[in-house]
């Protein structure tokens, strides 16, 4: 296990549900090709891999592509001497992510795949670019001497991810919305997500009860994939439907739901977003607390700086600093003083933070007084030390004793 202290290890769970690529059109396409790919029966797929530093590498490319494709009733060959409808190349660069690791060293935890990928059609082409990557690790916990080697480097991961939605995406350029709807009933969640997202994208009014109809999905994944969609319709009855949604039985998406939720101009929100604040689902709770700083909701200062000074861990003081960074209102610096005194240093060092964005004088005595109360060179220490610099524009030495002293002389200066 790699990691200074599991204490202040960020759950931050980065719930890789709507994608993580990132696509770039490399050429335009034609009516002609939408209307050929219409009447396609059998495709030639080519594949070509190469990684770097990773020479053991071979991905299942052309297996995957060909159970996606058959899935849609198409033939798939590799056999280019027979008569073929269509041609898909799939030309495939890997590389290997590293990041340095505690008393291990240089191991590669993540994976970055790009490819490019060509359709023809008689005299008719479209080609597009795609990238995914599986980011390094932020802790390694089984077996890491195996991962440093590049060739254990999560490709096949990113394969597992990307590759669905690079496919996905090129039958909706090519506007074969009828297969879009299929494939949301596919087996796989991550292909039936792809698809739920494309549908949003698209915005069609014919597949909107599709993507209604995946907010009841029993994978959480597709759901939230579904709640990103219904979001991009902007349709009048969204409000009722990510409202139905706050009691799913998946944490992450009742929060997910009221993240989307929090961005409508609905009046009806407000109350919403007050009472999940202290929700038992961390998720729910987090994302509404973000929600009403976003919203600058003054009257819920006190009951967000409360939940700070309930210490409840690190997802909460995470979403209070974003919250309360984001807040204007004059009664946030006296109501978050007190947490200078909290017994958690974590918590300190949220109110820290808080107090150095704020820039308010009234926050400067008490810094110094907790400085006296941190042991020197701690990070606690220091993020104190960087409030008072932004806030006097004064620099000195970490020293509290200078501090205090500077203080005595220069506090009549300071209106208060």
């Amino acid at each position: 296990m790699i990691g200074k202290n599991l204490n202040i290890v960020l759950m931050i769970v980065f719930i890789n549900i709507l994608g993580n690529s990132f696509f770039a059109q490399v050429n335009t396409f034609s009516k002609e090709l939408i209307d050929s790919f219409k009447n396609v029966r059998t495709i030639f797929v080519e594949v070509n891999q190469e990684y770097e530093k990773a020479d053991k590498v071979n991905l299942p490319v052309y297996s995957n592509v060909k159970d996606l494709f058959e899935y849609l009733g198409f033939k798939v060959t590799n056999d280019d001497t027979k008569t073929n409808d269509a041609m898909l190349t799939i030309n495939l660069e890997g590389y290997p992510l590293s990041s340095d690791y505690l008393n291990v060293g240089r191991l590669y935890t993540g994976a970055k795949l790009i490819s490019y990928i060509t359709i023809k059609i008689s005299n008719w082409s479209y080609s597009r670019e795609f990238d995914y990557i599986v980011p390094t690790a932020t802790m390694i916990f089984l077996e890491p001497n195996k991962k440093a080697d590049p060739n254990a480097a999560p490709f096949t991961t990113a394969l597992n991810e990307g590759l669905p939605c690079w496919i996905i995406t090129l039958i909706a350029d090519l506007r074969r919305e009828e297969l879009l709807v299929k494939l949301a009933n596919h087996k796989s969640k991550r292909v039936k997500g792809c698809s739920i997202k494309k549908m949003g994208e698209l915005k069609n009014d014919e597949l909107y009860t599709h993507v209604v109809k995946a907010l009841k999905d029993k994978e959480p994944s597709v759901r939230i994939a579904a709640i990103a969609a219904i979001d991009n319709y902007k349709r009048q009855d969204e409000f009722e439907l990510l409202a139905n949604l706050l009691k799913d039985k998946d944490e992450d998406v009742a929060g997910y739901a009221l993240s989307i939720l929090a961005r409508t101009k609905d009046e009806r929100v407000f109350d919403i977003l007050m009472k999940s604040i202290n929700d038992k689902r961390s998720s729910v709770a987090t994302a509404s607390i973000k929600a009403l700083g976003y919203h600058n909701a003054t009257t819920a200062i006190k009951p967000i700086i409360d939940i700070l000074l309930k210490d409840k861990g690190t997802l909460y003081e995470i979403a209070v600093e974003e919250a309360l960074k984001t807040m204007i209102d004059d009664s946030i610096v006296p109501l978050i003083i007190p947490g200078l005194k909290h017994k958690n240093a974590e918590v300190r060092e949220t109110v820290g933070r808080i107090l150095s964005t704020k820039k308010d004088i009234r926050a400067i005595e008490p810094l110094i007084s907790a400085l006296e109360k941190e042991e020197l060179n701690s990070y606690t220490i220091n993020v104190m030390f960087t409030a008072l610099y932004n806030i006097t524009g004064k620099y000195l030495k970490n020293d509290p004793q200078e501090w205090k002293l500077w203080w005595e002389q220069n506090k009549d200066s300071f209106k208060k």
